[in-house]
């Protein structure tokens, strides 16, 4: 067939290969020659790693490539389910790569480690940022990064591309498994043989063929139950979660966190990462591959929540801005810090909480905050009801 593939690399020459008969458009006209000249499997294994190579180094640590079938099963869940929190609500295209792109023939899956090791926590009442947004947004990194890719293949190969980091339609995970990467586990983590699960996900979907890797077929829990006896909210079960009761969840809603979850947020202040510290697969993961991932200064790993209470938007702008935990906004952070400090087992808290003076959704949960003080520090208790 005289379309894009990966066998057709656009290297040699650009005659027109003899068995097609039909009239070849220009643009098509390399990935013909390279099909007449890579036809063996292991000539088409040699083309298909050096596009690996490639994107490897445009700064990914692990790539994977898988065809554009449709992921049935999870469409099937999904149309059960229902979209959950923060998911598109239009499901089919999730697991369908024909609607992402017309014409695409391949998924690429990238995978680029964040982790790095927690700091010491410093003295005083202070909240905690899960690993993913203490340093710098990964979103529009790995973007330009996918984006670099898919620029040099339309130059060189005359075919269409499509990047998409977190926020497109695609299932990353389901794909990434799919295209061999790893497997998710039961806390709903793909985990990666030696990076584990702190990994950040992209996919570039495209009109060019590449031979398609092995899906991940192995075993990665066993009977091991370690994250979902760990996790607060007792929001999973094996290899699934449900994700409004997850505090990831439900310190970036915009609304208030419900009284019976307040206590289980303890100091996070966006995300969570109980479910992932705990497993196995992380504790030899490899660590701090990426500078650009360290924990920022400002707000670094465990942020003030003094600081934070009373962050001024332009602060929030100079903080936050940089990181994934700008996109809730400032109100949302500091009405997280208000939880978190009335989960502080710091007396330092009451100072901080009686220099408040919040209106609406901020001042009902200065009010929890106070009220869970007054009972850690009842020699604080008339300061703290009175005010």
């Amino acid at each position: 067939m005289c379309e894009p593939d990966c066998q057709r690399s656009g290297i040699g020459s650009s005659t027109v290969s003899s068995h097609c008969n039909r009239r070849v458009h220009p643009t098509r006209r390399n990935f013909v020659v390279a099909e007449s000249r890579v036809r063996t499997p292991r000539q088409r294994e040699r083309v298909k790693e050096k596009l690996r190579a490639e994107i490897l180094e445009a700064g990914f640590d692990r790539v994977g490539f898988t065809d554009t079938s449709i992921l049935k099963k999870d469409r099937d869940y999904l149309e059960k389910r229902g979209p959950g929190p923060f998911e598109p609500t239009d499901l089919p295209p999730r697991t369908d790569p024909q609607s992402w792109l017309p014409n695409a023939r391949t998924v690429v899956c990238v995978a680029l480690s964040y982790h790095h090791p927690d700091p010491p926590k410093p003295n005083g009442p202070r909240g905690r940022l899960s690993k993913y947004c203490r340093g710098y947004d990964y979103h529009d990194l790995m973007l330009e990064r996918l984006q670099t890719v898919a620029d040099s293949w339309k130059s060189r190969f005359k075919v269409k591309s499509e990047c998409f980091v977190d926020t497109g339609p695609p299932l990353e995970r389901p794909f990434a498994e799919k295209a061999g990467l790893g497997r998710v586990g039961k806390n709903t983590n793909l985990i990666i043989p030696r990076l584990g699960s702190w990994v950040f996900l992209g996919i570039l979907v495209t009109e060019l063929h590449i031979e398609p890797d092995p899906p991940a077929d192995y075993s990665i829990c066993g009977s091991c139950r370690l994250c979902l006896d760990a996790c607060p909210t007792q929001c999973l079960t094996e290899w699934e979660l449900d994700s409004e009761n997850c505090l990831g969840y439900l310190n970036q809603k915009f609304d208030d966190i419900p009284l019976q979850h307040r206590e289980a947020m303890d100091d996070w202040l966006f995300g969570c990462d109980i479910c992932q510290d705990v497993c196995p697969h992380n504790t030899k993961s490899a660590t701090a591959l990426h500078s650009e991932f360290a924990p920022l200064q400002e707000p670094g790993a465990y942020p003030d929540l003094k600081k934070l209470v009373h962050m001024t938007d332009q602060q929030f702008e100079l903080w936050f801005r940089p990181t994934a935990a700008d996109w809730r906004g400032p109100e949302a952070l500091r009405r997280n810090a208000l939880v978190a400090l009335g989960n502080s087992r710091e007396e330092e808290a009451v100072d901080v909480l009686l220099d408040t003076d919040f209106k609406g959704l901020l001042a009902e949960h200065t009010d929890w905050a106070r009220q869970q003080l007054a009972r850690r520090f009842p020699h604080r208790k008339k300061e703290l009801l009175r005010s």
